[in-house]
């Protein structure tokens, strides 16, 4: 299902098209899904990342190392080629070992940001120690599952909204809550370690969801399992709320040029440049420097 970047109230109080009165919600809620598909085209094209958490595994070349002192111990430091939220599920060495998080330390510009790299510790198993010397730098022989996406400040992303009023299994889609009156369609929301969209808001404690989201698994939750919404980055938020706003504002509107008689139309562009300079304000990617 389609991300939802801001809300359907977020729209209407703020970019209070004219005479929007015959502009129903699920309406503003297309724009809103259009212009969050815009959103994540342009992130994608010259970012390359999405504002929401995605599990996934990302595979890495093994890096380069470097001598140290006269023990000969090997330093070496993984960059990655996206933001890792959070300390990574798994990573796993060439030859299929498993790298505690004790043998590791991850990289960052500063506390509020995603993590960039990863580097080893001086006491650490060598990447190269069961590779056959080292020569042996097979590509992408580096496995690191985890979540991957941008997220200023991510340890409070999720804003924990209710509970669940009774166990589900891994397939059901209607979910049991103790109150809904917080939730909007396109939220992305987490039980457990498992992503679901909410597609309806029933109105009456429950709420049907899509399984499995950004890459998670279904499971099984039992009664009593928190619900956590999560809030977008606000810079995405506002980029979302003013970019629905102006093709609200739009509707119908068509560019109009005359040239030797010949009269031509055209649509004009869907993200106008306050929306692009907002974007813009999202960082790029940098590679940590050891």
């Amino acid at each position: 299902m389609a991300s939802y970047y801001a809300s359907v109230d977020q729209v209407r109080w703020d970019a209070k098209p004219n005479d929007d009165s015959d502009v129903t919600d699920a309406q503003v809620l297309q724009q809103i899904r259009w212009a969050s598909a815009r959103i994540d085209a342009w992130l994608k094209r010259k970012r390359d990342y999405l504002p929401e958490p995605y599990l996934e595994t990302r595979y890495f070349d093994v890096p380069e190392f470097w001598q140290q002192g006269s023990d000969e111990y090997l330093y070496s430091t993984l960059q990655f080629d996206n933001f890792l939220l959070e300390t990574p599920t798994s990573v796993t060495l060439p030859d299929v070992t498993t790298l505690s998080s004790q043998n590791y330390n991850l990289l960052r510009e500063s506390s509020a940001e995603p993590y960039t790299a990863l580097t080893l510790k001086e006491d650490a198993t060598s990447w190269y120690e069961t590779l056959g010397g080292d020569d042996a730098r097979p590509e992408k022989s580096i496995a690191v599952t985890g979540l991957w996406g941008y997220r200023h400040r991510y340890s409070s992303a999720w804003s924990t909204a209710t509970t669940l009023s009774s166990g589900v299994n891994a397939s059901t889609t209607t979910l049991p809550i103790t109150s809904d009156h917080v939730f909007e369609v396109g939220n992305l929301i987490k039980v457990n370690s498992e992503f679901m969209r909410v597609s309806t808001v029933h109105g009456n404690n429950s709420l049907t969801v899509i399984r499995g989201e950004n890459g998670t698994s279904s499971d099984a939750h039992l009664s009593g399992a928190s619900v956590s919404i999560y809030q977008i980055d606000d810079t995405i938020n506002r980029a979302c709320v003013r970019a629905s706003g102006f093709m609200l504002a739009r509707r119908s509107a068509f560019n109009i040029a005359t040239f030797d008689g010949v009269t031509t139309e055209s649509m004009p562009r869907d993200l106008p440049d306050e929306v692009l300079n907002i974007l813009d304000e999202m960082p790029r990617f940098i590679w940590a420097v050891r």
